[in-house]
């Protein structure tokens, strides 16, 4: 494998690397927004389902309580798999950081091999514009 291919390659793995960690930070924040909302919908939930049972009517809004009861368990359903996906996440950083350790690790060793023999690319400069 010539320099080139190597550096071409490692170049792709490091756009894969950055795509994967921008992608992993939006669902991290995405989970721990809807995470937070949660608590606000259970208490309205609450105050809602409150009203119902001190109405006088009690036995016209058993179907109401059932959507409810359905409801509340569409929320802690939601809230288990928000904590999964950003557990998930939270417990991948390490492996994460690994990857890029060994990704860098790689790049100093391509480097140096580069200087040694003397592949190394110099910047084509026109008086003082370098490009």
């Amino acid at each position: 494998m010539s320099f080139e291919e190597a550096e071409k390659k490692l170049e792709d793995l490091k756009l894969k690397m950055n795509a994967y960690v921008l992608e992993k930070e939006a669902n991290k924040r995405n989970a721990l927004n809807k995470w937070r909302r949660l608590p606000v919908t259970r208490i309205r939930l609450h105050r809602i389902e409150q009203r119902l049972l001190d109405a006088e009517s009690f036995g016209g809004n058993l179907k109401a309580l059932g959507h409810i009861d359905a409801i509340r368990n569409m929320a802690n359903e939601a809230s288990t798999n928000l904590r999964e996906v950003y557990d998930y996440y939270y417990f991948m950083d390490n492996n994460l950081q690994e990857v890029n350790d060994m990704l860098k690790d790689i790049e100093d060793k391509l480097a140096s091999k580069a200087v040694k023999e003397g592949k190394t690319r110099r910047p084509k400069c026109l008086w003082f514009l370098c490009f």
